[in-house]
């Protein structure tokens, strides 16, 4: 019976050995390449339609503005449009 005992944990072990092992073996799929995503249509500057950025009634919503502005026309090449003082903070927060 004592012999019984110590056998079944080894036993259990020895099959969850065999099963882990078993996992990291077998045959190797082989994966097709991915098609490279299309190139996506790209439009002359002077057709893009401009970005709207609008800017709240105070002097760093003005700033912001400005600068979101710059980035966007001189990295991306898109024409923006600034609308300044859309709206107070009383509008925006109850």
């Amino acid at each position: 019976m004592k012999m019984m005992r110590k056998a079944v944990p080894m036993i259990l072990v020895m099959v969850l050995l065999l099963m882990t092992l078993a996992g990291c073996g077998g045959t190797t799929t082989t994966t097709t390449p991915t098609p490279a995503p299309a190139e996506p249509d790209v439009v002359a500057p002077e057709d893009r339609e401009p970005i709207q950025i609008a800017t709240k009634v105070t002097a760093e919503q003005y700033i912001l503005g400005e600068m979101l502005s710059i980035l966007i026309e001189e990295k991306l090449g898109y024409p923006t449009e600034i609308t300044k003082g859309l709206a107070d903070s009383n509008i925006v927060q109850p």
